[in-house]
């Protein structure tokens, strides 16, 4: 599996269905994936991106509760699974002495609590293959270009 990072490019809305969608990218290949989110993950994820953890952490209780409980850190996220409109990921938590759990959740979850701990966010390069758009594509199908519109 290769991993390829991937950075949180915007929200913006899919103009055929008015669907908020998480675009991240990986900037030098200019290929993009586009991750379904609804209202209320859009502005945690806004959030996160400005800084804030805590509204992160009250709306995905049992994973922070988890990373908590191993007294560990984020070490990073991976979307690794692309099923229909579902996007699935890992978050790799490192256990500090050496070790790593990884936390299988829903991929906006993920890269919403990597984004909130500053750890790096990858997509398995299969998953890009798969899913993954182009900016032409971006450009055509997606509205706006502000994630502040979305809080």
């Amino acid at each position: 599996m290769t991993e390829i990072e991937m950075f949180v490019a915007s929200i913006r809305l899919r103009s055929v269905d008015n669907k908020r969608m998480l675009i991240l990218n990986d900037a030098p290949k200019r290929n993009y994936l586009c991750i379904p989110l609804d209202k209320n993950e859009a502005a945690v994820l806004i959030s996160a991106l400005q800084g804030n953890k805590e509204p992160c952490y009250v709306t995905y209780p049992k994973i922070c509760d988890r990373i908590s409980e191993v007294g560990s850190a984020v070490s990073k996220t991976i979307v690794n699974d692309y099923r229909g409109d579902k996007y699935k990921a890992n978050l790799v938590i490192d256990l500090g002495n050496g070790g790593v759990q990884n936390i299988n959740c829903g991929a906006v979850e993920a890269v919403t609590i990597a984004t909130a701990e500053k750890a790096p966010i990858y997509a398995d390069e299969a998953v890009i293959k798969k899913a993954g758009v182009k900016i032409e594509d971006i450009d055509s199908t997606y509205s706006g270009n502000s994630m502040q519109s979305f809080i």
